[in-house]
């Protein structure tokens, strides 16, 4: 009964060693995964960021050239009414 008890005890031993084994591998995964989706979540963040910079230099230069074009519009409608 020695054997069987050592042969239990050492099997007890190793299956507990490849559930840790296992546990700290999903354990490593999991915070891989958390990582990821850090950096993910960093990415889109950048990327809203970016396209509201985009949008708001967009609605700039749309706001100037109105500007511009308005005050082209009133110089030649100046320019019409000295003519006539």
């Amino acid at each position: 009964w020695d054997w069987q008890t050592e042969l239990q005890a050492w099997s007890s031993w190793s299956a507990r060693g490849r559930a840790d084994e296992a546990a700290a591998a999903r354990r490593a995964a999991e915070e891989a995964e958390r990582a990821a989706i850090r950096r993910l979540e960093d990415v889109e963040r950048r990327v809203l960021r970016s396209q509201e910079e985009d949008s708001a230099a967009l609605q700039r230069f749309l706001s100037g050239w109105h500007a511009s074009l308005e005050a082209r519009l009133e110089q030649h409608g100046a320019a019409l009414e000295s003519l006539e």
